[in-house]
C-alpha cells in the first residue's frame, strides 16, 4: 500500500481534513501527514489559496438565490471552474456528513441543501455531471476541524 494519496483512485478526504479558518489540512493517518509532508499541501500560498476559494465559495453561494438565472448560470460555471476545487470536495463532504462542528455557515448550508447543483463536479465536456457523492470511509468520519 501507498503511504502517499492518489486522488485519482482513493477520496483524499479519507486521510485529510480541511480546516476552513486556516486552509490547512490535516493529516487524519500516515498517508495524510506523509502526503501533507511529500507534496507541501501546506505551503502557505497553498493555504492561502485555500482560504480564500472557502470565503469566495461561501460568498458565490449567498448570491445565487438573489440573481437572476444568467448570473446564476455564471455562478455554477464558477463554483466548477475555481481553483481549489478540494475546498468545494470539502463542503460537499461536510454537508453529506452532517456538519458536526458547524463550520458551514447556517446560510450557506441552507441554500446548498435547496440547489445541489452547486455542488456538482463538472465532466470532461464542461456540463455538470452529477452531485458529489462521498462514500463513507470504514470509520467514522473524520470531526471537521474550523
Amino acid at each position: 500500500m501507498s503511504l502517499l494519496i492518489d486522488p485519482t483512485v482513493m477520496d483524499p478526504f479519507i486521510h485529510l481534513a480541511l480546516s476552513t479558518t486556516t486552509g490547512l489540512y490535516i493529516g487524519l493517518d500516515e498517508i495524510g501527514e506523509t502526503s501533507i509532508e511529500v507534496f507541501g499541501l501546506n505551503r502557505d500560498v497553498c493555504t492561502q489559496g485555500r482560504r480564500m476559494a472557502w470565503v469566495a465559495l461561501c460568498a458565490l453561494i449567498r448570491n445565487y438565490e438573489t440573481t437572476t438565472a444568467a448570473a446564476q448560470a455564471e455562478i455554477l460555471e464558477t463554483c466548477t471552474k475555481f481553483p481549489f476545487q478540494g475546498v468545494r470536495r470539502w463542503l460537499a463532504r461536510l454537508v453529506a456528513e452532517g456538519d458536526r462542528s458547524e463550520a458551514i455557515p447556517r446560510d450557506v448550508r441552507m441554500i446548498v441543501d435547496r440547489h445541489g447543483e452547486l455542488l456538482a463536479q463538472v465532466a470532461p465536456s464542461g456540463r455538470p455531471a452529477a452531485v458529489v457523492t462521498v462514500a463513507p470511509s470504514s470509520t467514522a468520519p473524520p470531526k471537521p476541524i474550523r
